[in-house]
């Protein structure tokens, strides 16, 4: 026994429109997250890369951190092949740009480093690295 439905074409176009009315408000919302956290997620792709250079995870003569203050160059190049892991992070909005923590281990010890960034219409740009490094 096979269950019929019938549905006139009228009616279809009304079921449509109305499940158009009804998703819009999700597909908006939707948007609306993913514009503010596409600011967020690239913010927090730059400041790991910043990390992976100071806890030595990238190369340390990269040209990109060529402005970078001598002795964070330093301890990147002190902390080359040490084998620190990124094992925590965090991120907040700030009035210029962002603010990011970033946590990286190894038996041991630990890096803390923060990145302060701001934005502007190319991009990000550093407005100030810190590190706290202890056993």
């Amino acid at each position: 026994m096979a269950l019929r439905l019938k549905v006139r074409s009228e009616d279809l176009l009304l079921y449509t429109a109305l499940a158009l009315v009804l998703l819009y408000p999700l597909f908006a919302a939707l948007l609306i997250w993913y514009e503010d956290r596409k600011d967020e997620y690239k913010a927090l792709e730059y400041a790991i890369h910043v990390g992976n250079y100071m806890a030595g995870l990238q190369d340390c003569k990269d040209e990109e951190f060529k402005d970078l203050e001598e002795d964070l160059k330093a301890l990147c190049f002190k902390n080359s092949g040490k084998g620190y892991k990124l094992k925590d992070y965090k991120i907040e909005k700030t009035e210029k740009g962002y603010t990011a923590q970033l946590f990286y281990y190894k038996e041991g010890s630990y890096l803390k480093v923060k990145v302060k960034m701001d934005k502007d219409e190319e991009g990000f740009s550093i407005e100030d690295v810190t590190y706290e490094k202890g056993d």
